[in-house]
């Protein structure tokens, strides 16, 4: 019989002193923990956050807990690994895909200079990356999933001869939506004010690649798909509607001659008789360039889309509390993230209703009603 022996099981690690486990070694990506004589003593690392702690008997006797430096140096640590170090570091963690278009939109005004050789975008999300590359398709862009800077209060760090930019913090969200609910402040303004922008140029969106315009131009001519309207029943930020007017309304759009196609990701929003695909950015913009018009929940995807001259219905909830965030009624919804605001919109090609002004029946009508009309005025 061997005095020390070493087991291995899945991801652990027995260590045995005459068949006596001294430690437990647990692993996977980011967490290593150690007990000692069956937890007596106990030792957690987190290899993503570099934050660990230490116990004795059960009672926390260290501990370092993730802070700024931390969770930057984190950052660091793996580019160094990836050999991914570049002088500016552009984070985008926080930033859905509104306000990454936005911020695209504006990062000449912010640097000067864009060129690849200078500049890593670093992103948490595929979809997030799919977007930078539109805008900027000769600059790196990685995704690092263990992203961990959403609550930093440090938009801006430097590490040896890299520095950081961190679009955007909690931060900075909890300060905008104060301003929204008590002085009716847009996001866009604040957005433009704490970038400290100058005289910013009109959005635009990205040029659509011929393999992109090819497949779409393909979907619409295999499923004979005309005189159609994109219907967005989802987002990640409003309240969800009732699925009865959804279905009503695809419904109602079908009896009045029109088309459907439904921009879903979850099938239990799928409405009968629709047309469903899933399509990225790229693919969609393209799609709706073809479309009669779009309608849905005020989302990134229609905040990306409003620079189409094409009718937009803009549909706003409520926004429930998200983390540290406190929820915002749909009038203040409306009031601080209205897309009319945004630079270069056509404000006639776009509609906006927040629900609580209106029956189910009283809104559909209304859609219907701004659809139709823009698609006189465009004849």
């Amino acid at each position: 019989m061997k005095l020390l022996k070493i087991c291995r099981v899945k991801k652990k690690i027995y260590l045995k002193f005459l068949n006596i486990c001294l430690c437990k070694i647990e692993t996977d990506s980011n967490l290593i923990k150690y007990k000692f004589l069956n937890g007596i003593i106990y030792f957690k690392y987190n290899r993503s956050s570099l934050e660990y702690r230490i116990r004795l008997i059960g009672f926390t006797i260290y501990r370092k807990e993730s802070n700024d430096i931390l969770k930057y140096e984190s950052l660091y640590k793996r580019l160094q690994k990836k050999n991914y170090l570049y002088p500016n570091v552009l984070i985008f963690n926080g930033a859905p895909s509104g306000e990454l278009y936005i911020v695209l939109n504006l990062l000449k005004n912010i640097f000067k200079n864009i060129s690849n050789d200078q500049f890593l975008f670093v992103v948490d999300k595929k979809f997030k990356k799919d977007l930078c590359c539109l805008y900027y398709p000769n600059i790196n862009c990685l995704i690092d999933k263990n992203l961990n800077l959403y609550v930093s209060k440090t938009e801006e760090y430097q590490i040896n001869n890299t520095k950081f930019y961190s679009f955007f913090s909690t931060k900075h969200y909890l300060k905008q939506d104060e301003e929204i609910n008590k002085k009716n402040v847009h996001y866009y303004d604040y957005i433009h004010r704490e970038l400290k922008i100058v005289n910013a140029s009109l959005f635009k969106l990205p040029q659509i690649s011929k393999k992109t315009s090819e497949k779409i131009k393909n979907y619409i001519e295999e499923n004979n798909l005309k005189n159609f309207i994109i219907i967005s029943p989802e987002a990640n930020t409003c309240s969800k509607y009732s699925e009865s007017f959804w279905k009503n309304l695809c419904e109602q759009l079908k009896c009045a001659s029109y088309e459907i196609f439904l921009n879903i990701m979850k099938m239990e929003n799928y409405v009968e008789g629709c047309y469903v695909n899933y399509f990225n950015y790229e693919e969609l913009i393209e799609l709706a360039k073809y479309s009669n018009g779009i309608v849905g929940l005020r989302s990134g995807l229609l905040e990306i889309l409003s620079t189409l001259n094409i009718p937009i219905a803009c549909i706003y909830t409520s926004f429930p509390k998200r983390g540290a965030l406190k929820a915002m009624d749909s009038s203040k919804a409306l009031t601080g993230f209205t897309l009319k605001k945004l630079p270069g919109i056509i404000v006639d090609n776009i509609s906006e209703f927040d629900v609580n002004n209106y029956s189910e029946q009283e809104l559909i009508n209304l859609i219907i009603d701004s659809l139709d009309r823009n698609k006189l005025c465009n004849k």
